[in-house]
């Protein structure tokens, strides 16, 4: 006991969490962070970018990290590093400096944060900066030059994104964000949180990416759409799809659409894409009805002919016309 109480204060001070410290790229004190426990306020400062952290634990202030309510980007701080605020759920409110050009993976699962300005100075977004959030909508400034394809999925609140008119590298076209980067349209991102139950794809089209959606019961494609690329959507409210002729490709995870049962298509059988394994090749559901055109090719070659690694595919003719009855069908 004695001994215990000659050790000085400071030796269990330093073992209190700290309420600021570095977290800039190069660690040499360039950007700062200081949390106020009063405002539950965390305020990164300085010039430059900050750091990228590796995993969630990282992060200096992680310590805070489900309590934090605002968070302040000073500026002169020009990168929101990854990971900065991830799961930070009491998030609701988030400022960004002038001078921020780019937002890593920072904001996922900051299911709190419901609504953020983007700055004009923006030209970054990457994967899963806010994957998950609770974000209902977001303006994309004009300078923005890149967006990775996972920023915005399963954000389940998100109604709308629009893209600023004069921004060349992406537009918006009734909150349906779309990549027209390179020429053509890739319809880039349809908003979880959209309630409409009908969408039909616009013309020019040639791309479909992610068109994961809980409300939607009837989704028209449009001709001269070539891919068709969508990921794992449980969920989803499709029962029935019909693919133009100008469709080349599929992504397998089709298969992840439990209630996607009849699947029509009025041209050759599409490619299939999907990981190496069999289960991943499967184009659709156990028991889904393929209705394919008579004279178009690739029909009785595997995943299209009768097989599915949970099952069977059922395929039948039509005449490209009047949907036919799906008690009328035959294996094959």
């Amino acid at each position: 006991c004695m001994l215990f109480t000659l050790l000085p204060a400071g030796v269990f001070a330093a073992e209190e969490t700290p309420t600021s410290g570095d977290c800039s790229r190069l660690d040499d004190g360039s950007v700062t962070w200081h949390y106020n426990s009063d405002t539950k306020t965390l305020t990164i400062s300085g010039s430059g970018d900050m750091k990228t952290f590796e995993k969630e634990s990282a992060v200096p202030w992680y310590g805070y990290m489900e309590e934090i309510e605002t968070a302040v980007i000073e500026d002169g701080v020009t990168k929101v590093g990854a990971r900065a605020f991830e799961s930070a759920t009491a998030l609701s409110a988030v400022s960004l400096g002038n001078t921020v050009t780019a937002i890593e993976n920072a904001f996922h699962q900051c299911t709190s944060l419901k609504e953020i300005t983007l700055p004009d100075s923006l030209t970054s977004i990457t994967n899963q900066a806010f994957q998950d959030s609770g974000l209902t909508s977001i303006d994309i400034p004009a300078g923005v030059t890149s967006i990775g394809n996972s920023s915005f999925t399963y954000a389940k609140s998100l109604t709308a994104i629009n893209v600023d008119p004069a921004n060349k590298n992406y537009k918006s076209i009734d909150g349906v964000l779309f990549d027209i980067r390179f020429g053509d349209m890739n319809l880039m991102l349809y908003p979880a949180g959209k309630q409409d139950t009908s969408y039909t794809v616009p013309d020019g089209t040639v791309r479909i990416s992610n068109l994961v959606n809980e409300f939607l019961s009837e989704l028209y494609l449009n001709d001269g759409l070539e891919s068709f690329h969508t990921i794992y959507a449980s969920r989803s409210k499709l029962t029935e799809l019909k693919f133009p002729a100008s469709v080349k490709e599929i992504q397998s995870t089709l298969s992840n659409n439990f209630a996607l049962k009849k699947l029509y298509f009025y041209g050759d059988a599409p490619t299939v894409k999907g990981g190496e394994s069999i289960s991943s090749s499967a184009p659709c559901q156990e028991g889904s009805v393929v209705y394919y055109v008579p004279g178009t090719k690739g029909w009785d070659k595997n995943p299209w002919k009768g097989w599915a690694a949970d099952g069977d595919i059922i395929l039948n003719t039509w005449d490209g016309g009047t949907t036919p009855d799906p008690t009328e069908t035959a294996q094959i």
